[in-house]
């Protein structure tokens, strides 16, 4: 993330419950440590809805934490970083310095009014120099045209993996890989079904389908695999592929 450390506008604050005034702190007592954390939707430039995730449009993220004591005035710092994102990984975005006070407490991190780059960040959180708990967070909702591009047939290599690429199946084949290379983003973990037909005299009769396990596409190749007990017969063949129950994508293929 080359110029988030420049641009990043940064601010937290803390919560405090109400609670009894806790008791003077002893050598037994547990250590601090989060028990809890929550991610916060943007309500008119304050935290609203909690969301498992957030959307990389909304400009200001918003995040609570709670605690298993009270703690009182003491320093602490909040450590952001891009853990695995569209421009970069494993790098430092920026520490937040405060003190904690209280049970719970809120911060809240702002990239210069800019939308987030979509993927997984991590955030780890210290008080009085020692580590109390870290977690990991996501930003997703980015959607960008998918182009379909080259794609590639192969029989079973025997080993359950596509061994060398083909231009036709034989009838003996009985485990068929496909896969399509793309260009394009999505990380709304769209629904990807593949469905086998085998045309005949103009018609297609389904054979069967199968559906890829959700997942964040961005240049992507999607892949499948049909498997028949016994021999293919032979002719016409296509797979299509399906998002969100919308065909995208054709890869027709004979067996000969």
């Amino acid at each position: 993330m080359r110029v988030v450390r420049k641009v990043l506008f940064l601010s937290l604050v803390f919560a405090c419950c109400s609670c009894a005034k806790p008791p003077a702190a002893t050598s037994t007592e547990e250590s601090v440590q989060i028990t809890g954390v929550h991610l916060f939707a943007d309500a008119g430039g304050k935290p609203g809805q909690e969301v498992q995730k957030f959307d990389y449009r909304q400009k200001t993220l918003y995040f609570g934490a709670n605690l298993n004591r009270m703690v009182k005035e003491k320093p602490g710092n909040w450590l952001f970083s891009a853990k695995h994102t569209s421009v970069g990984d494993n790098q430092p975005i920026q520490s937040l310095q405060g003190k904690f006070d209280g049970n719970a407490m809120s911060a809240q991190i702002q990239l210069g009014g800019r939308p987030w780059p979509v993927g997984v960040y991590h955030v780890d959180v210290n008080l009085d120099g020692k580590p109390i708990g870290g977690f990991d967070y996501e930003v997703t909702g980015q959607t960008e045209k998918i182009a379909f591009l080259s794609h590639a047939i192969a029989p079973d290599d025997g080993k359950g993996v596509p061994g060398k690429p083909v231009t036709s199946f034989k009838p003996t084949d009985h485990t068929m890989h496909i896969q399509v290379a793309t260009k394009g983003i999505d990380t709304t973990e769209p629904e990807v079904v593949w469905r086998l037909f085998h045309v005949v005299g103009g018609k297609d009769t389904e054979l069967a389908n199968t559906t890829q396990p959700p997942m964040t596409l961005q240049d992507s190749v999607f892949k499948c695999q049909f498997t028949s007990p016994k021999d293919w017969e032979k002719g016409d063949y296509r797979a299509d592929i399906f998002m969100n129950g919308k065909k995208v994508h054709s890869v027709p293929f004979k067996v000969q």
